[in-house]
């Protein structure tokens, strides 16, 4: 058996972590059981991060757990994935091994089930050597976080204006920030989908319309600007954003 499971992780309340991810975080928040999920996923995540292994988003985008060396694109095993459905739920898929119930949360059998998968694959797959496992924030993925702060941004704009204000309320107007070789500061994409939904796709310092339509959702491509930098204490609020054309929004940072 292998022998770091009662070791206490280094790293409390993991599933912080994954909440940089902007797609993640609606996702999660819109479950119904999302404190138990979370519960659950953070102790998941705790135990085999503790056993060496790897925890990272792809451009899907969903969670998988395996094993991916740092520098590595791709990962040398997948073991499981969180997977978010569009009904609203989410599940745990391996093709390594079956669970009763692979919806998420999780029964106290498959749960436990699950913690002993994880101990098998770490005796199998992990050298004894290798302390700890890797992290979302551990990998330079910037691309994958802009995707899916993107897709988040164009779920956000979906939703009736009364609903994101009313998810906008509830935030902190200081934004969370990850730390990798630059601290990358967490937006919330119901602020971006807000500002424009209320520029009804006309820059707001020129007036003139949205130079193109964005191929990936037929919304109209203007760019959404800090006024106050967020580097620079400036809120992550709707009263401290403005949507600009490409051309008005380089004027604001270089004219």
């Amino acid at each position: 058996m292998y022998g770091r499971s009662e070791k206490i992780p280094r790293r409390n309340k993991l599933i912080g972590i994954l909440l940089n991810n902007a797609l993640f975080r609606e996702k999660l928040n819109a479950l119904e059981d999302k404190d138990l999920i979370s519960k659950q996923l953070n102790e998941i995540i705790s135990i085999s991060h503790n056993y060496g292994l790897d925890w990272y988003f792809t451009k899907t985008p969903d969670l998988r757990c395996g094993i991916r060396p740092l520098n590595g694109q791709r990962a040398k095993r997948v073991f499981f994935r969180v997977w978010y459905l569009w009904q609203g739920q989410m599940d745990i898929h391996s093709d390594d091994f079956k669970l009763e119930n692979n919806r998420m949360p999780l029964s106290k059998i498959d749960f436990n089930n699950l913690k002993k998968e994880i101990s098998y694959f770490a005796s199998e797959y992990i050298d004894d050597a290798h302390k700890e496992g890797l992290l979302p924030n551990d990998y330079d993925d910037l691309n994958v976080e802009q995707l899916s702060f993107d897709q988040a941004v164009s779920e956000a704009y979906q939703l009736p204006s009364e609903e994101r204000l009313k998810k906008i309320k509830t935030i902190t107007e200081l934004p969370s920030f990850s730390m990798r070789k630059a601290k990358v500061f967490n937006r919330d994409p119901n602020i971006v989908a807000e500002a424009l939904f209320q520029a009804k796709g006309s820059c707001n310092d020129c007036g003139a319309k949205a130079p193109f339509i964005r191929k990936s959702n037929g919304q109209p491509y203007l760019e959404v600007h800090h006024i106050v930098p967020l580097s620079e204490g400036g809120k992550d609020a709707l009263d401290n954003v403005t949507a600009l054309c490409p051309n008005c929004h380089r004027k604001r940072h270089h004219g």
